[in-house]
């Protein structure tokens, strides 16, 4: 997993079809959690986490794959930059 941080700008929600041109915004609201950001310049990577899950039980497994912490071990963290 890469954490990064973001310099959102003005946020335009996906949903939003006025007649703003898109040049205007510097980022899309999906509305589901996610943000589209247009200028690859507004992104910062701070964080690589790699992880593992370990095989248990199958309600264990549902758990690590919607994000929870559940039986996931982090192996190694690196830090990007100051």
């Amino acid at each position: 997993m890469l954490v990064c941080r973001v310099i959102a700008g003005r946020v335009r929600p996906a949903h939003d079809h006025s007649r703003h041109h898109a040049s205007d915004y510097d980022s899309v609201d999906m509305g589901n959690g996610e943000l589209v950001v247009l200028d690859s310049r507004a992104v910062l990577p701070c964080f690589l986490i790699i992880y593992k899950a370990h095989q248990t039980t199958d309600r264990a497994e549902r758990f690590v794959a919607v994000g929870l912490k559940g039986s996931c071990h982090i192996l190694e963290k690196k830090r990007f930059g100051r």
